[in-house]
């Protein structure tokens, strides 16, 4: 990325953050495209395809105005957002791998980042029981 772009602030990916989020107060893009009518829905889906350590790879799309159809199942199970700032709700079960746990606690979907951050505990069993050979 260009020294030039990196002194910018962002806030998100074409703006998926909320308003509270966004760089002087702007209306993010997808927003003010969903109250203008512009995308059939008022929803966007995030379908991130494994890539394992290459850089510079097609990661997966972002469909704007619905659900990707192709990449998702047809299940959807809404959770309500629980902070209107990050994109937070309640994590009711989590499970990859041989990994899984009914806990529950706050999570965060964040598209700018592939971060994983929660108790160390848990962080660490979702990494073994992600964790493939080969």
């Amino acid at each position: 990325m260009e020294t030039k772009v990196l002194q910018f602030n962002f806030d998100g990916i074409l703006g998926l953050a909320f308003k509270a989020m966004a760089v002087n107060g702007v209306t993010p893009p997808f927003i003010r495209a969903a109250s203008l009518g512009l995308v059939d829905q008022p929803i966007f889906t995030v379908f991130l395809k494994r890539v394992g350590r290459e850089e510079n790879v097609y990661g997966g799309p972002i469909t704007y105005g619905g659900l990707d159809d192709e990449n998702c199942g047809r299940q959807v199970i809404y959770e309500p957002v629980t902070e209107p700032f990050f994109w937070k709700f309640k994590m009711k079960r989590v499970s990859t791998g041989t990994f899984s746990s009914r806990i529950g606690w706050q999570a965060a979907s964040d598209t700018s980042t592939n971060l994983i951050a929660g108790p160390s505990t848990i962080v660490s069993s979702i990494a073994k029981g992600s964790w493939r050979k080969g």
